[in-house]
C-alpha cells in the first residue's frame, strides 16, 4: 500500500466522502414519504416548501485530497486484496484474498455445512407463505402481507477478521436480509425477547455489571474468573433449545399480552425459521447443519435461552458452587473461593454439561481481569472498575472530517466520556481514562472546543425527541450541510421527525461481502426497462 492509499484507511470504513454534486431526485423519495404521512392540505405545503429548497442545492466541501480520491479508486477495483473491518476493535484489514478465501474454506472444512445441488429460497418463500396462510385467523391481511416472502434473496456468508487471534481466523457472518424468513424472525424475536433477563445470573450491559460490582466483599481465599464459551452461536443446540422454548412459553403468564398465536404455531414458526439455515459463497449454495447462524435476528435469543438452562444445570450439580456467576451471552464473570484444583474440577464440569459447549477459562492475573469493555481490579476486599480496551485497540473512530453531521459526530465523544463516567469507579481512573479519550479524539481531527465541550456535559436529548413517536411523520433524507438542516426545519413544523441518511462511505466502496447478483435481482426499487425501440 502507498501512502495515499494508506491515508484513505486510516480514516476507518465509516468515512463518509463528500460528494461533488447531490441530485434533488436523492431527496424526493424521503420527502414524498413523509407527504404520504401527512393530510393531504399539510403534506401539499411541506412538498412546496421542502422543493423551493431544492432548487439550489450547495455545493459540499471535498474531504479526500485528489491523491486519496485516486487511492480510493485503485482500492475500489484491486480484486487481489480483500478490505474487511475486523471483527473487534474498530479496525480496518487488508487481507489478500487469495488467503481470504482459504480462511473461508477452512471454516467451510469443520463439518458443520452441506453443499446443496438446488437454491431453497422459492421453497422457503412456499413454506412461510402457506404456514402464515394456514394460520391467517391469528394476523390481520396487511400483517401476514408484511411477513409473507416476495422476491427474496439469498443469504450469503462472509468473514471478518478475529486480529485478536494469533492465526487471525475469520467469524462466518451469514447476511440475511431480504432473505424468506427476515420478517418472521424479527415478529418471532419480539415475542421470545421477554423469556429472558430474568435469572440472577443475567448481566444486562457493562454498566449494570460495574453497579452489580460495587457491593462486593471479597475474601483473601476469593479469585476473579471469565469463562467464555466458544463459537456459541454456531454450537447451540437447536433441537434442545426449541424445547427450552416451548416450555417456557407454555409457563409465560404474559404472553398472551404481547401477541395472539398459541404456543404450537409459535412453535411451528420458529423451527421454519431455523430450518432457513442456507446461504450462498462463491457461487455454490451451502447449508449450516448445526447451531444458529451469525447474522440471524434469532440467534441471540436462542444463545440466551439455551444458557440460562445450561448454567442452572451446571450450577445445581456442581459439586462446589461459585459465590458469583454473572453472565453476558456468552462472557460469565466469576468469583472462586474453594482454590485453584477445584477450580480446574469446576471447569471440566461446566465443560460435560453439553457436548456441543466448550468454556474456555482466564484468572486475574496481578489482581487485574477484563470482562467484556470493563478492567476489574482487586483492591483489598473490594472490586474497582476502569475501562479495558483489547491490545488490538486502534482509537479509530468516526473521524471528524467525515460528511456526518455534527451532532453524530459530537455523539461519539459524548458517548466515550459517558461511558468512561459509568465504568471508572475512582477519579484517579477516570483522569487516565479522559486523558486517553482526550488522544484518540485527537488523532481522529476532533477540535478542543468540541471535546472540551462533550467531556464537562452529558448529551442531553431535546424533550421534541423523547414524545410520542405516533404523534409524527417521519422522513431520511441524504445529509448535504447546510440543505438537509434546512428542509429538516421546514419538516418540524408539519410535526416530521427527520433522519439523515450516511452515503457514499468508505465502506460501500471499498468492503466487498456481497455477491455480484444482477440489477434485475434487486429489489425495493425502480426499475428501469428498455423498449424495443431503445426508449427506456
Amino acid at each position: 500500500l502507498n501512502e495515499a492509499e494508506i491515508s484513505v484507511l486510516s480514516k476507518g470504513l465509516n468515512f463518509s466522502v463528500a460528494q461533488k454534486s447531490v441530485k434533488a431526485l436523492d431527496f424526493v423519495t424521503g420527502i414524498e414519504s413523509a407527504v404520504s404521512q401527512l393530510p393531504e392540505e399539510q403534506g401539499d405545503r411541506f412538498r412546496c416548501e421542502a422543493s423551493l429548497l431544492l432548487r439550489k442545492i450547495p455545493p459540499t466541501k471535498p474531504n479526500l485530497t485528489i491523491e486519496e480520491k485516486k487511492a480510493r479508486s485503485v482500492l475500489g477495483k484491486d480484486d487481489t486484496v480483500k478490505i474487511l473491518p475486523a471483527d473487534k476493535g474498530n479496525a480496518t484489514v487488508v487481507l489478500d484474498s487469495v488467503a481470504y478465501k482459504e480462511k473461508i474454506a477452512e471454516t467451510l472444512n469443520t463439518g458443520k455445512y452441506t453443499v446443496l445441488n438446488k437454491d431453497p429460497t422459492d421453497s422457503f418463500e412456499r413454506k412461510v407463505a402457506n404456514t402464515l396462510r394456514k394460520h391467517k385467523e391469528f394476523f390481520s391481511d396487511k400483517f401476514r402481507s408484511k411477513l409473507t416472502p416476495h422476491h427474496s434473496k439469498i443469504p450469503h456468508m462472509y468473514g471478518l477478521p478475529k486480529i485478536h487471534k494469533p492465526t487471525i481466523p475469520l467469524r462466518p457472518i451469514i447476511s440475511s436480509r431480504d432473505s424468506p424468513c427476515r420478517e418472521l424472525s424479527k415478529v418471532l424475536l419480539d415475542i421470545l425477547t421477554p423469556l429472558v433477563g430474568k435469572t440472577d445470573s443475567f448481566i444486562k450491559n457493562s454498566r449494570d455489571f460495574v453497579e452489580k460490582s460495587k457491593s462486593l466483599k471479597l475474601t483473601e481465599t476469593d479469585k476473579l474468573v471469565s469463562f467464555d464459551v466458544e463459537s456459541l452461536f454456531t454450537n447451540v443446540p437447536v433441537p434442545e433449545t426449541l424445547g427450552i422454548i416451548k416450555s417456557r412459553l407454555k409457563e409465560d403468564q404474559t404472553l398472551k399480552d404481547r401477541t395472539k398465536l398459541p404456543v404450537p404455531v409459535i412453535m411451528e414458526l420458529l423451527e421454519l425459521c431455523t430450518q432457513c439455515n442456507y446461504f450462498e459463497l462463491e457461487g455454490k449454495i451451502y447449508r449450516q447443519d448445526e447451531g444458529m447462524a451469525m447474522g440471524s435476528p434469532l440467534s441471540p435469543i436462542f444463545a440466551n435461552i439455551f444458557m440460562e438452562e445450561f448454567e442452572r444445570k451446571a450450577l445445581a450439580s456442581a459439586q462446589f458452587k461459585p459465590k458469583i456467576w454473572w453472565r453476558y451471552v456468552d462472557d460469565t464473570f466469576v468469583i472462586f473461593s474453594h482454590g485453584d484444583i477445584e477450580l480446574n474440577n469446576f471447569l471440566n464440569h461446566i465443560n460435560s454439561i453439553s457436548p456441543s459447549i466448550r468454556l474456555t477459562m482466564e484468572v486475574e492475573v496481578q489482581n487485574k481481569l477484563p470482562f467484556l469493555d470493563v478492567c476489574v481490579l482487586r483492591d483489598r476486599d473490594v472490586l474497582k472498575t476502569t475501562v479495558f480496551r483489547k491490545i488490538t485497540h486502534t482509537g479509530k473512530y468516526l473521524n471528524y472530517q467525515s460528511n456526518h453531521q455534527k451532532s453524530v459526530k459530537e455523539g461519539v465523544a459524548y458517548s466515550l466520556f459517558d461511558r468512561a463516567k459509568s465504568l471508572c469507579s475512582d477519579k484517579d481512573g477516570l483522569k487516565e481514562e479522559f486523558k486517553k479519550i482526550e488522544s484518540d479524539l485527537r488523532s481522529n481531527g476532533y477540535p478542543q472546543l468540541v471535546i472540551n465541550k462533550c467531556k464537562r456535559t452529558r448529551r442531553i436529548i431535546p424533550e421534541s425527541e423523547k414524545q410520542n413517536c405516533d404523534k409524527f411523520a417521519f422522513m431520511s433524507i441524504p445529509y448535504v450541510p447546510g440543505l438537509s438542516e434546512k428542509i429538516r426545519r421546514v419538516g418540524r413544523k408539519y410535526n416530521i421527525r427527520t433522519a439523515f441518511k450516511t452515503h457514499n462511505t468508505l465502506r460501500q466502496s471499498l468492503v466487498k461481502t456481497k455477491p455480484k447478483n444482477g440489477t434485475q435481482d434487486s429489489k425495493n426499487c425502480v426499475y428501469s426497462i428498455k423498449c424495443s425501440c431503445n426508449r427506456e
